[in-house]
């Protein structure tokens, strides 16, 4: 039972259940309209006048007459004649006719009417079929007295149109012409309203859902805000269920904010932490540097001091893309003459190329460009794919760092001709340098595209700011 309720619960606060039932009162108001109409129309205007009622219906008429006829039965001929001298002045627009049994008219009412005076049965049959096939004009009723043949008839002749009401009121046919086809229409316009307007409440609720899915809320930027909960239908119960969405993707949030945060942190620490240590290490290397030592260990010396190197500047890089996930990395934008900019990086890093068997060759015209960048951020985005090249590709032998304009567009490509990016390296590491390249690149309005093949590698900022 409790089932049972709950579903006709639900279905009250259908939207499926609200059409059926608009659309059921359309139906019904059809024939309740045509009902009205005749109601309201025929007592403010009565189609038939109320003279044609004085004698009732044919029927009624005919039973009457037919009850007098059968009361006349054994009469006295006085009797009989002051019986329908008294119905005469009943039914004075009826013409009277009485027949005796030897076929002679006995008595006409009134006294001017044309009638034959004496009847035999051909005649009795002939002025049957004539009335019968006279036309609407009178309406004729012969009664045998006494419901006896032998004892005469009597012969009542009343005009069809007293009887038979006919439709002459015209003003009740002309608003009828009128007023049914006008309520019918009403009512069409009624319900196409009623329609429009249930589509329209229902279009209004879902656009108020797509307008609170497509904005954000101020605590959770990205996430969209909560629904108020309005009517329990299909749309109520997909607004309560994106209110549950939003409630778990809240959490979420808050989850990965608080992960985040004890990220960053952790970082933060472990570079604060590690530095030390390896500030000490770097430090006895010096010290046993200026120690005799074979060649066995000043070569182990060397690796060591690479080892500190690359995880000195791990941990730099680890820290600095904190900082630029956070938005906490110092950024202060100047116009920038990337030409000499470019001079002076290459030139810091010369020797290093050098030293490793790397020509490094800079093409840069005389006349570059400029743009709106940081130039520390610019340094180290150059620094760490310096750092890669003799990392990853010192093989190829070759650098190139190219400064270019095209449709309008500053343009510096790194290009090395080492293995690519796919190839097994003994010194491959996590792409932390290069996701800092990345973040930078972004942040500094510069599109970074990098193609890599077995050939080479070239990686490409396109300036979108330049000046």
């Amino acid at each position: 039972m409790k089932r049972l309720w709950n579903w006709l619960s639900d279905a009250r606060r259908s939207l499926v259940s609200r059409y059926v039932i608009l659309m059921s009162v359309a139906v019904i108001l059809i024939p309740l309209a045509l009902i009205l109409v005749v109601t309201i129309l025929f007592l403010i205007y009565p189609p038939y006048e109320k003279e044609h009622a004085i004698y009732g219906g044919a029927i009624e008429l005919e039973n009457k007459w037919h009850n007098e006829a059968k009361a006349l039965g054994g009469k006295s001929e006085e009797a009989i004649q002051k019986r329908l001298e008294e119905l005469y002045k009943r039914y004075s627009k009826a013409t009277i006719y009485w027949v005796d049994p030897a076929g002679d008219t006995r008595l006409q009412l009134p006294k001017d009417a044309k009638i034959q005076q004496h009847w035999t049965a051909a005649d009795a049959m002939q002025f049957m079929k004539e009335r019968r096939s006279g036309g609407d004009e009178l309406f004729t009723i012969v009664a045998f007295i006494g419901d006896q043949p032998s004892s005469g008839f009597i012969i009542l002749e009343v005009p069809r149109s007293i009887i038979t009401p006919t439709f002459k009121n015209t003003t009740f046919a002309k608003y009828w012409s009128y007023a049914f086809p006008a309520l019918l229409l009403i009512i069409l316009f009624l319900f196409i309203g009623a329609s429009w307007l249930f589509f329209y409440r229902i279009s209004r609720r879902l656009l108020h859902m797509q307008k609170a899915m497509t904005s954000s809320a101020a605590a959770f930027p990205g996430i969209p805000g909560r629904i108020t909960v309005g009517k329990q239908d299909e749309i109520g119960r997909l607004e309560f269920a994106f209110n549950t969405m939003i409630e778990q993707l809240e959490h979420g949030r808050l989850r990965e904010t608080e992960e985040e945060q004890l990220r960053r942190q952790l970082i933060a620490n472990l570079s604060h932490d590690l530095r030390t240590p390896l500030t000490a290490i770097r430090g006895h290397a010096f010290q046993l540097n200026e120690e005799p030592l074979s060649s066995r260990g000043r070569e182990s010396l060397q690796v060591i001091d690479r080892k500190v190197d690359f995880l000195s500047r791990l941990i730099d890089n680890l820290l600095s893309y904190t900082l630029l996930s956070a938005g906490r990395y110092p950024y202060r934008p100047e116009v920038i003459d990337m030409n000499r900019l470019l001079r002076q990086l290459c030139a810091n890093w010369y020797a290093a190329f050098e030293q490793q068997g790397i020509e490094l060759e800079l093409d840069a015209p005389d006349h570059g460009f400029r743009w709106e960048i940081d130039p520390q951020w610019m340094e180290r985005i150059a620094d760490n794919l310096f750092q890669n090249i003799l990392r990853h590709a010192r093989d190829g032998g070759y650098a190139l760092v190219r400064l270019y304009v095209r449709n309008g567009s500053g343009y510096i490509s790194f290009v090395d001709q080492g293995p690519g990016m796919d190839s097994e390296s003994g010194e491959r590491g996590s792409g932390i340098g290069l996701s800092i390249v990345s973040l930078m690149a972004k942040e500094m309005g510069l599109q970074l595209t990098i193609d890599s093949s077995t050939a080479g590698t070239r990686i490409t900022l396109q300036g979108l700011n330049q000046i």
